[in-house]
């Protein structure tokens, strides 16, 4: 089978296609940084385009599958308490959809945070902004999936709206064992390190982005237990992330000191607390041990 790959970031939707035995024939992504870390990973060429500009006529042909995950910045709630431009994020979506109407695909999968599940149903109306899409419904299916019931070591639920087998994609979650946080973390720690993920090693020396971060001083260890255990508002969290569950969500604004933050003790110094390492979180996130990551900075890997 054939596929394709839209808002392709650094190729997680490509690389899960190519393990699955299925040729993603061209991807599309206008951050450089992601671009380069796809190509340098997957090793094909990554068309580095603004997707609401693309051109359908320039598409590759008899497309099997098309995939993709357009901006979710503004219809997260991360995002000023989810007061995004939505009317801008649609735009990505239209065009996701534009693209299937044009290439009729025999299967597509659009993922986003959970919020645009309604926002799907809402606009994929006769009066929606979507309206133009609507011959597209009957055929969609739009749910949210929590991502630990497939396997992976984190809580993320996701939206997933497209037209593929969902009973047997549900059909999986019996076969997909859960993992947890002190698995990944631990798997790290010896000479030998482990991938949970994918039940592979390599030597610790050949492991890229594995750099712990100072431990938190006296005042952020603080400031972070409380937000967390006695929030005046919100329900109270662990401190640190218990290592017996998958992880929470891991988001992009983890920064030293935040109620949302995941923090970890360190397993070769107990009672020392860090923030995950670069190489933590993309096996958290389903990411190889080997999949190697091209940021200018150490904040752009993050």
């Amino acid at each position: 089978m054939k596929a394709i790959d839209l808002y392709s970031g650094i190729g997680g939707w490509a690389l899960g296609l190519r393990i699955a035995g299925v040729d993603v024939v061209a991807s599309y992504e206008w951050w450089e940084s992601a671009a380069k870390t796809e190509e340098q990973n997957l090793g094909k060429k990554v068309n580095q385009v603004d997707i609401r500009e693309l051109e359908l006529s320039t598409l590759p042909k008899d497309i099997d599958v098309v995939v993709g995950s357009p901006p979710c910045t503004q219809f997260s709630y991360s995002n000023r308490g989810g007061s995004g431009d939505v009317a801008d994020g649609l735009k990505d979506i239209a065009k996701f959809l534009e693209v299937i109407d044009y290439l009729k695909p025999k299967f597509w999968a659009m993922e986003n945070v959970p919020r645009v599940a309604k926002i799907l149903q809402n606009e994929l109306t006769d009066e929606g902004a979507l309206a133009r899409f609507i011959h597209l419904r009957p055929d969609m299916h739009i749910e949210i999936f929590d991502m630990s019931e497939f396997g992976l070591p984190q809580r993320r639920k996701r939206c997933i709206a497209g037209h593929f087998p969902i009973n047997l994609l549900n059909s999986y979650k019996e076969l997909c064992g859960k993992k947890t946080l002190g698995e990944v973390i631990s798997g790290l720690e010896n000479d030998e390190v482990t991938d949970v993920n994918y039940c592979s090693s390599i030597k610790r020396k050949d492991v890229f982005d594995h750099i712990k971060e100072q431990f938190f001083d006296f005042e952020e260890e603080r400031i972070n237990r409380e937000s967390k255990t006695h929030h005046p508002v919100y329900n109270d969290m662990a401190f640190p992330d218990p290592w017996d569950k998958s992880v929470r969500t891991i988001t992009a604004t983890c920064t030293r000191v935040s109620r949302e933050s995941i923090v970890i003790e360190d397993v070769a110094q107990p009672d020392c607390f860090r923030r995950p390492t670069v190489r933590e979180r993309s096996l958290l996130q389903g990411f190889p041990v080997t999949y190697q990551f091209f940021g200018k900075s150490y904040s752009e890997k993050l």
